[in-house]
């Protein structure tokens, strides 16, 4: 569960940096889509 827990937390993490990083090149709308696309 602890292994679960840590793979979950660990792509949150990068979700966000991912984010972030878009955000601060103005490509937030593309990594959304790209986010929704691999997330979906």
């Amino acid at each position: 569960m602890r292994e679960f827990l840590l793979v979950v937390w660990v792509n949150a993490v990068k979700h966000l940096f991912v984010a972030k990083l878009a955000e601060s090149f103005g490509l937030s709308r593309v990594a959304e889509s790209f986010c929704d696309f691999r997330y979906s």
